[in-house]
């Protein structure tokens, strides 16, 4: 019972991770102007468009640490 509530709270710990990644946007143009965030998946984008585009839809300002 215990190893099935371990297992069910690490799957739901995983889904609501990737909760914040939507599909990449191809056709996506950005300016490039340098003003860091900080994406829900810990990696640095040169700017919030930037980030959009690669499917983030939460990030927050500054480079990750």
């Amino acid at each position: 019972m215990l190893l099935s509530i371990s297992f069910l709270t690490i799957l739901v710990f995983i889904s609501c991770e990737k909760l914040c990644i939507e599909k990449r946007n191809k056709d996506c143009a950005c300016f490039m102007i340098y003003d860091p965030v900080c994406g829900c998946n810990d990696q640095t984008y040169s700017n919030p468009c930037k980030a959009e585009c690669a499917g983030i839809t939460e990030y927050s300002e500054g480079a990750c640490e």
